[in-house]
């Protein structure tokens, strides 16, 4: 990232309630909005109405474009697709129960700060951070100053805020579930990663 004279605002949001082919089951399709999902997507732009949001970005999986295109409706603004936002990829373990042992354990460990952890054949931790970080600092380099919504996933999202904010205790995030539509608000400049948002119920704390 260039160095930024102002902070970007980055509203961060996981998708909206999604349905699968096969329900239960580990997978890195994208998936489809339930009608749920669809009103979750409309009212998180309602939400973000007094927000000033100047575009929207999404990861690739089809359940993320679609509550950013609506979201985006909504506020009258542009979506657009950028690599590197989307989930974990649980490599050969698709298609097994998602309380599938051999997962648990990737859970587990990247709680407890392992994040060289991985599911065979998918990312390890370290991997998702590196991608989600890649791509927030290009959008964060491209709105210096403005608000921006991007819509990703929920496990990618707390390995990478949870890693890279400077004001969160890793222990504390790595453990958040964020809510389908929920929205964490970061500032993203040359100085990192900062959560500036309470609606996620985290201790914000100096940077050590």
């Amino acid at each position: 990232m260039s160095d930024l004279q102002c902070p970007a605002r980055i509203l961060l949001a996981r998708h909206a309630q999604a349905g699968y082919a096969v329900r239960g089951v580990l997978t890195d399709a994208g998936g489809w909005l339930t009608d749920v999902g669809r009103a979750q997507a409309r009212a998180l732009g309602v939400s973000l109405r007094g927000e000033r949001v100047c575009t929207a970005y999404t990861s690739r999986q089809t359940r993320a474009q679609r509550t950013g295109e609506i979201a985006a409706g909504v506020l009258g603004v542009p979506s657009a697709v950028v690599p590197g936002l989307q989930e974990f990829g649980v490599g050969s373990l698709g298609g097994s129960p998602g309380r599938n042992p051999v997962v648990l354990e990737v859970f587990s460990r990247w709680d407890a700060g392992d994040l060289t952890a991985r599911c065979p054949g998918g990312e390890s931790g370290e991997e998702v951070v590196a991608r989600m970080a890649q791509a927030l600092a290009t959008i964060a380099d491209r709105h210096r100053g403005e608000t921006v919504l991007v819509v990703s996933h929920g496990g990618a999202m707390r390995l990478a805020v949870s890693t890279l904010a400077t004001n969160v205790r890793f222990r504390e995030l790595i453990r958040w579930r964020p809510a389908n539509a929920e929205v964490i608000a970061l500032d993203i400049d040359s100085d990192g990663w900062r959560v500036v948002s309470e609606q996620a119920g985290l201790e914000i704390v100096d940077p050590a």
